[in-house]
């Protein structure tokens, strides 16, 4: 199993949510675009690799280390790592991500660790052909209706054994 890794010396840009529109006047986003070319052509450098295999799934750990407060959340750092890093992600199975502050150096440390075999739909197939269902229709087709089973087919009340009862549901 593979592992790379990665160092960047400076600030992480987190990711910016954008319109269409925004994407040609907003100076963060052209700010974040920026800084997710200069950290993909430094992963280049390092040997990490543009794209992950298909069949196989990954972890992926993110360390920030800022030189004094950060104003942003961590789950936006490793969506813009991501995304920099990778056009097709979802082959990354876990994520974690961790920041600290005040180390007095801006620094960004990547690891991706490969974990296996990618489980897919095909490969998780089992011997049922009809999908499992929930909810008052799987209950009808069981044993008749929900009222057997004590519930009102309405609203789901407990029935209290009175067949004049409103909560009967219909017997």
């Amino acid at each position: 199993m593979g592992a790379y890794k990665m160092v960047w010396y400076g600030a992480v840009v987190p990711y910016v949510r954008t319109t269409q529109r925004q994407k040609w006047v907003d100076k963060r986003y052209k700010r974040y675009q920026a800084w997710k070319d200069a950290f993909r052509l430094s992963a280049n450098t390092q040997g990490f690799p543009s794209e992950l295999d298909p069949s196989k799934c990954y972890s992926f750990v993110l360390r920030l280390f800022v030189s004094g407060y950060r104003r942003w959340d961590c789950d936006n750092a490793g969506k813009g790592a991501l995304d920099s890093l990778f056009e097709q992600d979802n082959g990354v199975s876990e994520i974690y991500v961790k920041a600290e502050e005040y180390t007095g150096v801006d620094r960004v440390e990547v690891e991706l660790v490969e974990r296996g075999p990618r489980v897919t739909s095909s490969t998780r197939r089992t011997a049922r052909t009809k999908p499992v269902r929930s909810g008052r229709k799987a209950m009808r087709g069981v044993g008749g209706s929900l009222s057997a089973l004590g519930a009102d087919v309405q609203g789901d009340r407990p029935n209290d054994g009175d067949p004049e009862s409103p909560h009967m549901g219909g017997l």
